[in-house]
């Protein structure tokens, strides 16, 4: 971003409620439950006043779904960003274990400050966040001096992950 131009405030929110039609874990999948629906059109008149300007969103379903609500309700167009997705669950997909027994080794370190940190098969802590960073980076950019809303199934994960990109939220939704 130049030093010219006036800083963008990105909102970052989690998608609404979602159901799966399978009990695998997958890194896909999940449509938004009625409530799910309701959440977002909250999120949406929680947002009226803040002059969004685009909403942009991760591929992932439920993603899509609620960042679609959130933009009809307020007027602006959706964009689609892999680099918005979550971690990728790895060796995990596919299968019916815990998540959280299962990768909550590679969870734990990551909080712990280990940017080295990985799940069997899936993303290492520094390279989501530099995916993520560098997604968020494009939003700023896009937008300077305006606000944008992200509807990111990766927006969980980053407030506790921001640290080890240098980054700061300016701003949080949902």
């Amino acid at each position: 971003m130049s030093s010219l131009q006036c800083p963008a405030r990105v909102f970052v929110a989690r998608h609404g409620e979602a159901a799966y039609e399978t009990e695998l874990v997958t890194d896909d999948g999940g449509s938004l439950t009625p409530d799910g629906r309701e959440q977002a059109r909250r999120l949406a008149e929680r947002l009226r006043d803040a002059r969004i300007s685009r909403v942009w969103t991760s591929s992932m379903s439920r993603a899509v779904q609620t960042a679609e609500i959130v933009a009809a309700e307020l007027g602006v167009d959706v964009l689609v960003r892999e680099g918005l997705r979550e971690y990728a669950v790895g060796d995990l997909a596919g299968t019916t274990l815990n998540e959280r027994a299962y990768a909550g080794a590679a969870f734990d370190a990551w909080l712990g400050g280990d940017p080295e940190a990985q799940i069997p098969g899936g993303d290492r802590i520094d390279e989501f966040v530099a995916r993520v960073t560098g997604s968020l980076e494009e939003v700023a950019d896009q937008h300077p001096a305006r606000r944008s809303w992200s509807s990111a199934t990766a927006a969980p994960s980053w407030p506790r992950c921001h640290r080890w990109s240098g980054s700061r939220r300016s701003g949080s939704a949902g």
